[in-house]
């Protein structure tokens, strides 16, 4: 799971382009990276999936997804998805106390050849502190918001946050999904997912953060959480 590419900066949400190559030249020799829409057949349709697939996402939608990162996807030919957050696309807006450029239509359009995309929220709300009887209004919200644009019925949480030790909630977040045709949602976890996929609206995504080494990369490519 990406947020940011930077052409030298790396940080809690920000990876190098030179960190990026070498993260995805690792990926692409050992796994086989494979698309959002094949992970949703593997649900819908029990699709089988490679035992060594990986998928490849990113969060939010930053402009420089499609100026840093889509250039080494393509000349790769590895796909990957990212997951947008509605009310962002097309604008430069505040978010996480600084303003930032989202990926705008044409972007999204001129990056359809390797990429995906879902959902990520309205407006990057935590799910948790939205009342759980407004959860399938917030999400048909967002979808609406998107309905000019070639999604997939998948969704990533913001900050990771899910009702995850409340069955009750999660029942209810659980129906809301089925209900707007949302076929899995991915948390953070970082934890591997065994296959087939027992749980679709509790996937686990390894966080890559741009002042981690590339040893331990590897080690969470191929054990997730370490400690």
């Amino acid at each position: 799971m990406y947020h940011k590419v930077s052409p030298t900066q790396r940080d809690f949400l920000t990876v190098s382009v030179e960190q990026l190559q070498r993260q995805l030249d690792y990926v692409q020799k050992h796994f086989t990276v494979v698309k959002l829409s094949e992970v949703i057949a593997h649900i819908e349709k029990g699709k089988t999936l490679p035992k060594n697939a990986l998928l490849i996402t990113f969060d939010d939608g930053y402009a420089n997804n499609f100026e840093l990162a889509y250039p080494e996807f393509k000349s790769r030919q590895l796909p990957f998805c990212i997951f947008l957050v509605a009310n962002f696309i097309n604008k430069h807006t505040e978010h996480d106390g600084i303003q930032q450029q989202f990926l705008s239509h044409e972007q999204i359009s001129d990056m359809a050849e390797y990429t995906e995309f879902a959902y990520h929220s309205l407006a990057h709300e935590n799910l948790m502190q939205i009342d759980p009887k407004d959860w399938l209004q917030h999400i048909q919200s967002t979808k609406a918001k998107c309905a000019e644009l070639p999604m997939l019925n998948a969704w990533a949480y913001t900050y990771g946050q899910f009702p995850k030790h409340h069955p009750q909630a999660y029942n209810i977040l659980e129906e809301a999904f089925k209900t707007a045709n949302i076929s899995v949602a991915f948390r953070i976890g970082n934890r591997l997912n065994q296959l087939p996929l027992a749980h679709p609206y509790k996937v686990q995504r390894i966080d890559v953060k741009g002042h981690n080494s590339m040893l331990l990369f590897k080690l969470k490519t191929w054990f997730g959480k370490l400690f």
